[in-house]
């Protein structure tokens, strides 16, 4: 990864995603209700229940591999970026720049 994540939770997504990308190449064309029993413990382990998690796998053609709650509403988080954008540029203003700094531990 590009840095250590720090936060419990975002570990184990990681581990959800690294490992569900896995697990789809194994899918095939077959379709799963619910979530893939390869992508089960690592969901166990991030300790939240299985209400918390909506998942969709499609093919560019449309045919449904993976459906794990995919109709239960959800609030996207890219959705809350459109806010802090829009207090950053009415505060700050179109021209502003800053400083990002990157630190990691090991070699990159």
């Amino acid at each position: 990864m590009f840095g250590v994540i720090r936060n419990r939770w975002a570990r184990h997504a990681a581990r959800l995603v690294t490992s569900g990308f896995v697990a789809w190449s194994s899918v095939g064309v077959a379709q799963i209700s619910g979530l893939p029993a390869e992508l089960q413990p690592a969901w166990k382990a991030t300790g939240l229940p299985d209400s918390a998690l909506s998942m969709i796998v499609q093919e560019v053609d449309g045919t449904t591999l993976v459906n794990h709650n995919a109709s239960v509403p959800r609030n996207p988080a890219s959705v809350m970026k459109l806010v802090s954008t829009w207090v950053g540029l009415s505060t700050l203003g179109p021209e502003y720049t800053w400083r990002t700094s990157l630190m990691a531990q090991g070699e990159l």
